[in-house]
């Protein structure tokens, strides 16, 4: 478990730093087909968006035009906002959510693109207020 925490956390700090990533704000979504393109290609790789005081807002992946690895938005004040991932376009596993404080906010948990498992929401205190369970019975 220690390793898998490490490995994420790795991962993530590689994608923060990686500085081969473009600015998303030279990609552009298409609604109709849902995909997002670079230079009237769909996209796949990196890119980051900023605040415009220069701060990191985002991370994300994309492959051929798909929301596609990890996500990570940041408040402005650096904190982390959400994590999470896609596959081929679809919401997967488990996405976190937190404060502008810095602590937890949701756990979310998708299969498929769809809400699964057991989700748990917190206040700023970090104290459990609401469950729902998406298990199937």
């Amino acid at each position: 478990m220690k390793i898998k925490v490490l490995a994420s956390i790795f991962g993530l700090s590689f994608l923060i730093g990686c500085s081969s990533n473009i600015d998303c704000s030279k990609t552009t979504f298409n609604e109709t087909n849902k995909l997002t393109f670079f230079n009237d290609e769909p996209f796949s790789g990196a890119c980051n968006s900023y605040y415009m005081n220069g701060k990191l807002e985002s991370v994300r992946n994309y492959k051929n035009g798909l929301d596609h690895g990890e996500w990570m938005y940041k408040y402005i004040n650096g904190n982390i906002e959400m994590t999470g991932l896609f596959e081929r376009g679809e919401r997967v596993g488990k996405w976190e959510y937190f404060h502008p404080n810095g602590t937890l906010k949701q756990v979310s948990f998708y299969t498929n693109g769809l809400s699964s498992g057991i989700w748990k929401m917190y206040d700023e205190d970090g104290e459990e207020i609401n469950e729902i369970n998406y298990n199937k019975n």
